[in-house]
């Protein structure tokens, strides 16, 4: 059960990140809104959700819409404040950097709730 969930949860963070690349025409204003429902649906849902299974749905469902709407801040922030990207912050801070890795342990912390759950 563990390796199915799994494995689609890494291939879909993976295809997640090129889509968000790839639309970057795409008003972010309006795709912040749009994760950010998905997120108070998800939310609401939850406690009425009678399984784990469903439990863990909704929480890969907001997990995948967090990741989103960082992403999409970061590429905002990457774009409009490049100077940041280059690591001249005057906290001697990469913020894109810190941005992927949050991302990074965001995925590690949904791998350790599913144990929690599986077990």
């Amino acid at each position: 059960m563990k390796r199915l969930i799994i494995a689609p949860l890494l291939l879909g963070a993976l295809l997640f990140q090129a889509q968000v690349m790839a639309h970057g025409g795409e008003d972010p204003v309006e795709e912040l809104k749009k994760r950010d429902r998905a997120i108070t649906h998800a939310q609401s849902e939850f406690d009425t959700s009678q399984s784990d299974a469903e439990k863990l749905e909704l929480l890969d469902t907001q997990i995948n819409a967090l990741s989103h709407k960082i992403l999409v801040l970061r590429n905002l922030m990457a774009k409009d404040y490049p100077h940041v990207k280059e690591g001249m912050s005057k906290y001697k801070l990469d913020y894109i950097e810190s941005v992927d890795e949050s991302l990074i342990q965001t995925r590690a912390l949904l791998r350790q709730l599913e144990q929690v759950i599986e077990r």
